[in-house]
């Protein structure tokens, strides 16, 4: 993912930023995926939020593509492992049916050359995570 959306992701959603990482993957390499699953990322973002889980409590331990699904690798208080483990797996399996690389649900593409190349830009995916966050809108 663009460092730009990354930055734009952890300034609205701490949980993102990086230093609440250290010492993991994610803290070292960050996103290993596209910006088509950002509306997964909004949608867990806002349930931590909801359950009152704070940044400093919760390790995100890697977020990657993985046999063309979003694996979510984090750790979190014990009082919401079961809620949060099954709203990764749902967030995981949701992820199968979006493109990775350009957001579209349902694709009739499995790969990111096959895109359309107007949904690819950063200015568009830009566009499109602002107005995710302006709404609230996750999945």
């Amino acid at each position: 993912m663009e460092l730009e959306l990354e930055t734009l992701l952890a300034a609205r959603f701490p949980i993102y930023d990086r230093q609440y990482s250290k010492g993991t993957i994610f803290g070292d390499w960050g996103f290993e995926c596209g910006p088509g699953w950002l509306p997964l990322f909004i949608t867990l973002a806002n349930k931590l939020n909801e359950m009152g889980v704070k940044p400093d409590n919760i390790t995100v331990r890697q977020i990657k593509e993985k046999f063309w699904a979003l694996r979510l690798y984090v750790d979190v208080p014990a009082y919401v492992d079961d809620e949060i483990s099954a709203l990764i797996d749902q967030l995981e399996q949701e992820s199968s049916n979006i493109c990775e690389a350009c957001g579209e649900r349902k694709p009739s593409h499995m790969r990111r050359h096959e895109c359309d190349p107007a949904r690819l830009s950063l200015d568009y995916q830009r566009t499109r995570f602002l107005t995710q966050l302006a709404t609230g809108d996750g999945v």
